[in-house]
């Protein structure tokens, strides 16, 4: 058992250290990327781009999973032939 508390605490850090390195690297080509498109599109065409940009972020956020619980419970539910999981998941 020990054993295993290692790897999961080094798989941990690893893990940690890759997302925040991620983060940063992700921040960097941004920074840099900005200036570019808006040489490249204009200020008004840069404008849009984040405007569509921030419309599909949102509406990513806003699904707040439901596609996943779909794809996991309509599965399910038809397997159980349960048509009322089915209509209190609708």
């Amino acid at each position: 058992m020990n054993v295993q508390r290692v790897t999961t605490s080094k798989r941990l850090i690893y893990n940690t250290a890759f997302n925040v390195s991620a983060y940063i690297i992700n921040a960097i080509i941004a920074l840099f990327m900005v200036p570019f498109l808006i040489r490249s599109l204009g200020a008004e065409a840069y404008g849009v781009w984040v405007l569509i940009g921030s419309v599909f972020a949102y509406a990513m956020m806003l699904q707040m999973g439901l596609s996943i619980a779909i794809n996991r419970y309509v599965p399910m539910f038809l397997a159980k032939s349960n048509t009322n999981g089915l209509r209190q998941l609708f």
